[in-house]
């Protein structure tokens, strides 16, 4: 292996301006000179104009995993999307690097950051797993999209018959490592004839797939930890956060770095805004509401349920 970390991100043209805001922001807090490999279908290779530099490099899908990439669509998923899962998937088959974490080009660095927020030690990486119980708890998150998807992560711990009622995964930027990865191909698609194409057709969640078996194989340690980047899931979820008034400042405090799901209608934006002034007045106009509900909810209680109480108290009884 050429690297111990790298960051990977499988990206295309339709993703490009996104992608400069991703490479933009790793330029400015790769306070470490890390290496970036960015991975583009072949045909793509004419609309790249991102200026790379010896941390930046760029590679084409079919370079590493042609026999595996489709040209069809399945089951209304888009065969670019099925590609770029099996991307993730094998990549490691490069040599390149022994973990590499996975970006999307809707990622965004929001401070400087360091090998130490990727790996545990010199061998053993952080590994997300979790068990999205806030996601579940919203209800407008859970009716349209958890219940699906919490179903097809259980398909893949059947699938891979690994028992544990916690059902642990990620929703992505994770750090993948290859002796997992080879193991998986090896030790379990091997033995029952699939191939990468097979496993999306069977559960389209790249990253449970390699978490379960992360779990199941025990190769690495595991040293589990919450998400390391920030993923705004909703645009729902964008307008409540820029309503509480939580600046790039405020996530950083938590998080190396956002992620805006480009897959919002009406689209996505490009980056996260700080609140403007439209936020700051409402979120402003509604403490004042609760401030003066709780305020005449006290008055109330003071002035005219206890007395009641006592008349009744001290009239009726």
């Amino acid at each position: 292996m050429k690297f111990n970390f790298i960051f990977f991100c499988k990206s295309f043209k339709g993703d490009l301006h996104r992608l400069k805001i991703l490479v933009n922001s790793f330029n400015e807090f790769n306070i470490e000179n890390l290496k970036l490999v960015i991975s583009i279908p072949k045909s793509d290779l004419p609309y790249f104009n991102i200026t790379l530099n010896e941390n930046i490099n760029l590679i084409t899908d079919e370079s590493y995993t042609l026999s595996h990439l489709t040209n069809y669509d399945y089951k209304g998923t888009k065969a670019g999307y099925i590609n770029q899962e099996i991307c993730k998937l094998t990549f490691w088959k490069t040599d390149i690097a022994l973990n590499y974490f996975c970006l999307d080009s809707d990622s965004q660095f929001i401070r400087p950051f360091s090998i130490s927020d990727f790996m545990y030690n010199d061998v053993t990486p952080y590994t997300v797993l979790v068990q999205d119980k806030d996601l579940s708890l919203d209800k407008y998150y859970r009716k349209k999209f958890w219940i699906d998807r919490y179903a097809t992560v259980k398909k893949i711990y059947n699938e891979i018959n690994h028992k544990d009622n916690r059902y642990r995964t990620c929703h992505g930027h994770q750090t993948f490592n290859s002796l997992v990865l080879k193991s998986l191909e090896n030790d379990f698609m091997i033995p029952r004839g699939y191939n990468y194409l097979d496993l999306i057709k069977i559960a389209p969640l790249e990253f449970t797939w390699y978490n379960v078996w992360f779990q199941k194989c025990k190769i690495v340690e595991e040293i589990a930890c919450e998400p390391i980047f920030k993923t705004i899931h909703t645009r729902r979820e964008y307008f409540f956060g820029k309503l509480q008034l939580l600046y790039l400042n405020d996530f950083a405090n938590e998080y190396v770095g956002i992620v805006l799901n480009s897959k919002w209608k009406p689209k996505t934006p490009l980056k996260y805004n700080n609140p403007n002034f439209l936020y700051i007045f409402l979120h402003y106009i509604l403490t004042l509401r609760i401030w003066l509900f709780n305020e005449l909810r006290g008055l109330i209680s003071i002035y005219i349920i206890q007395p009641l109480k006592h008349l009744y108290n001290n009239v009726f009884k």
